[in-house]
């Protein structure tokens, strides 16, 4: 069991609100119970504890939703219709689904509410995948992408509301394959692949409800990445090329490479709303079934108190 020791008589926090918790000595991944159908690029969203996977590739497009519990994956109802390459947020009971790959990219948005997935009337204003997306199913920040003819790399932000999709000011660089975290008034948008430019990007932006900010570059640049957190604290893991389990925590400034993945792994999923403490990473290339889940030991709390 890992020990803070606090100075000036500070008593230091338990571990899910310490913002030093990401770098813990001994915090690493352990495997979490595998997943019933191994998918890649599926759509991820919810917690360590009560997470959702929906559609992706297994190998090709698969309906196939499942949630799980901290334990197990269980599958749940279907799907309207297989898709992948997609952004998620929300939680297990109320999750929202943006665009995506169907035959082609789509600007469809599906809403979850615990039991069954439904489309709804509302639709993005640009079809599009491999984007990424923060926030929950009222409040939800889509971001960057793909779309094509002709295959355009886009910085495209639009935030959905439940009631419409509103057009914000674009990320300051189009790209696709990147991952996204926090909320719709504070976000990051991390990694991805801007080619000719920058294919491997380590490229950051800060969302602060109006405008994206570049901060701090990740210390690896990558594409087919997942991450989870929020915007003064979050982790992201895996992705390519080549294929690592290099992972990294995020303390609202900078980045610091942590414990890997067991598994490298990229095209995967995730929670994500756990961040640089109770992260779920899921799924991944070639259709995996592995699920990892991120762990920091427990905190002994400590005061000294100085004269």
């Amino acid at each position: 069991m890992a020990e803070y020791k606090a100075i000036h008589g500070t008593t230091v926090s338990n571990r899910t609100s310490d913002p030093l918790a990401a770098g813990v000595a001994g915090a690493t991944w352990a495997t979490g119970g595998a997943m019933n159908t191994g998918k890649n690029r599926a759509y991820g969203t919810g917690t360590q504890t009560a997470a959702l996977a929906a559609g992706g590739y297994a190998p090709s497009v698969t309906v196939n939703v499942e949630e799980y519990n901290g334990t197990s994956w269980s599958e749940q109802n279907n799907l309207p219709s297989g898709r992948g390459q997609g952004a998620a947020g929300g939680t297990q009971t109320a999750a929202c689904l943006t665009g995506g790959q169907i035959s082609d990219s789509t600007d469809e948005i599906l809403l979850y509410n615990g039991t069954s997935f439904s489309t709804s009337p509302v639709t993005l204003n640009q079809a599009r995948q491999n984007h990424a997306a923060a926030g929950t199913s009222t409040a939800l920040l889509s971001f960057g992408g793909i779309y094509s003819p002709p295959v355009t790399y886009t910085g495209l932000t639009e935030l959905f509301d439940g009631s419409s999709s509103t057009e914000e000011n674009d990320l300051n660089v189009g790209r696709g394959e990147l991952t996204g975290f926090g909320t719709s008034t504070a976000a990051l948008a991390v990694g991805g692949d801007s080619p000719p430019a920058s294919p491997n990007s380590a490229l950051v932006e800060s969302w602060n409800g109006t405008s994206w900010t570049e901060v701090n570059d990740l210390n690896t640049g990558r594409q087919q990445l997942a991450g989870s957190g929020s915007q003064t604290s979050g982790l992201v893991f895996g992705g390519e090329p080549p294929r690592t389990g290099k992972t990294e925590a995020w303390d609202g400034t900078s980045w610091t490479e942590v414990a890997d993945l067991a598994v490298a792994v990229d095209e995967n999923a995730s929670s994500d709303q756990g961040g640089s403490v109770t992260a779920l990473s899921f799924g991944g290339n070639s259709s995996i079934t592995n699920t990892e889940e991120w762990t920091v030991p427990d905190v002994v709390i400590k005061t000294i108190t100085t004269s």
